[in-house]
């Protein structure tokens, strides 16, 4: 492979000079579902937040038996605890999302530096 740069095992193949504009579309491509993804799970549990008024609610602690007012800490506790899995989607691609652009910057950068 001419200009070799490295053996990509999501597309499994070498990525070099002939397909590295594919490589870049793929990772932009990533880069730009992830966010979506992100935002729009977010805008799911921010519906939620909205919807009950949680940041003005007041929570029981079931250990203490105080009644505590919410902040965000707490609301965030509570949305983990009834909606386990959506936040951890959103944790996860929230994180993807960082990784990926990491990424998608170094291979601009490199681009840019012609060492590539």
């Amino acid at each position: 492979v001419p200009r070799f740069d490295h053996f990509c095992g999501w597309i499994n193949q070498a990525v070099g000079e002939q397909n590295y504009r594919w490589f870049l579309l793929f990772l932009t491509v990533h880069v730009v579902m992830c966010f979506y993804g992100s935002w729009a799970v977010f805008r799911v549990l921010y519906g939620e937040v909205m919807e009950k008024d949680l940041l003005n609610a007041s929570f029981f602690n079931a250990i203490t038996g105080a009644e505590v007012q919410a902040d965000s800490w707490i609301v965030f506790h509570y949305l983990f605890l009834r909606h386990t899995q959506l936040c951890s989607v959103f944790i996860l691609m929230s994180v993807m999302t960082v990784v990926l652009c990491l990424f998608l910057c170094f291979h601009l950068y490199i681009i840019s530096k012609n060492m590539t």
